[in-house]
């Protein structure tokens, strides 16, 4: 009796021969595609002030995509963060780099905008806005640590000129998208280095020197519960390079910074 089942044969005109499934990327490729990507980056943020938002923008959302499909726990790269790091690129005033002005617009609220309106349109040179660093340091845990924001403010074409630095407490809270996020709890802001104590009378430095850091972080809670408390997500991190971001105040937009290392270390920084 003949058989009416369909043949395995591909002189059946039914018969399609199975499709194999497409080649999955492998880790290795994919981390050679982040690395290719970080690097132009990297050139595209070599001047902040010339760089494209919307174009770095896309190479960050690039870069971030591609990363999610490589299988590397979150709380494993933390470590990285430890050092001393120099801003490449802010979405935004550089000076937001730092908690304390993320922290004051939360204390400042529906105003925040207005004020940073006004001082972000101060020209120069009455107003510039110099180098940003940041130096990280963590407990033994790598679960909390310091860290310490500087940003060079430099007024009437450089004639004045001051640090102003920021120290804050952290701890590190890893979301459920598998984020690490620094929940920063802002301490002190101080003008260091500031060019007016080098006209003070000799006697008069030490005493200059002395002052305490203005408890900027008691300060913003006076006026609003909380507000000293911002949380930075730290999207990308390597041996070379960080990416982190904040949401704005209602959460109605983000704000993102590229960020290069100076060292491992975690001494003063010299800007």
């Amino acid at each position: 009796m003949p058989d009416d089942s369909p043949s395995d044969s591909s002189d059946d005109p039914f018969y399609s021969p199975p499709t194999s499934p497409p080649p999955q990327q492998s880790s290795d490729s994919s981390t050679e595609d982040v690395q290719g990507m970080v690097s132009n980056l990297l050139s595209a943020c070599e001047d902040n002030n010339a760089a494209d938002r919307s174009s770095v923008l896309g190479m960050i959302n690039n870069i971030l995509t591609v990363q999610s499909s490589i299988s590397i726990p979150s709380m494993s790269t933390v470590p990285l963060l430890g050092g001393r790091w120099s801003l490449l690129y802010s979405s935004t005033d550089p000076t937001r780099s730092s908690p304390f002005f993320p922290a004051f617009a939360n204390a400042a609220g529906k105003d925040a905008g207005k004020i940073f309106q006004v001082t972000d349109s101060i020209p120069s040179p009455l107003k510039e806005i110099g180098d940003a660093k940041q130096t990280i340091s963590f407990s033994g845990d790598f679960k909390s640590g310091e860290i310490v924001s500087r940003v060079k403010v430099l007024a009437f074409g450089g004639v004045s000129s001051s640090i102003m630095t920021t120290r804050s407490t952290f701890t590190v809270v890893v979301s459920s998208s598998d984020t690490a996020n620094l929940n920063i709890i802002v301490g002190t802001t101080k003008p260091e280095k500031s060019t007016l104590e080098s006209l003070l009378p000799e006697f008069i430095k030490p005493i200059a020197n002395a002052v305490p850091a203005f408890p900027s972080g008691s300060a913003l809670e006076a006026l609003k519960s909380g507000s000293s408390n911002v949380v930075f997500q730290e999207v990308y991190r390597d041996e070379g390079v960080r990416i982190n971001k904040y949401q704005t105040i209602g959460g109605e937009g983000e704000e993102f910074f590229v960020w290069r290392r100076d060292s491992y270390g975690v001494g003063d920084d010299d800007i």
